[in-house]
């Protein structure tokens, strides 16, 4: 059950990700800096999904480690946006961002606790 919640939650980000480049083509009239940062920003969310998505898919511990790092970069970046953005879709996406960082952690926990004990 956990690992199918955090398969769809990585499917949610490869979404997220996907929904802000597309945004960035429908809000910017031209490749402003402010656009290729707004680019930038989906594109990264895209591929935390693909990083998330593998992770859930294989587990191997290096893979879950990576994704546990990387959610916590992106679920403070995501805190820090909001002191410049106010914006409900800014809350949804810390939501989404806190949430899959603490997904990503009970699997990376469960994981390494199974190793442990298969080794013993």
């Amino acid at each position: 059950m956990i690992s199918k919640s955090y398969k769809i939650l990585a499917i949610l980000l490869l979404i997220l990700g996907i929904a802000h480049c597309t945004m960035v083509f429908v809000y910017f009239d031209s490749l402003t800096a402010e656009a290729l940062f707004s680019l930038g920003t989906g594109i990264g969310v895209f591929f935390l999904g693909l990083l998330n998505y593998a992770a859930a898919k294989v587990l191997s511990p290096i893979l879950l480690t990576t994704a546990v790092i990387a959610n916590s970069i992106q679920t403070l970046y995501g805190i820090v946006s909001l002191t410049v953005m106010n914006d409900p879709q800014a809350y949804a996406g810390v939501l989404i961002f806190l949430t899959t960082l603490l997904m990503s952690f009970v699997v990376w926990k469960r994981n390494a606790k199974a190793k442990a004990t298969k080794f013993s």
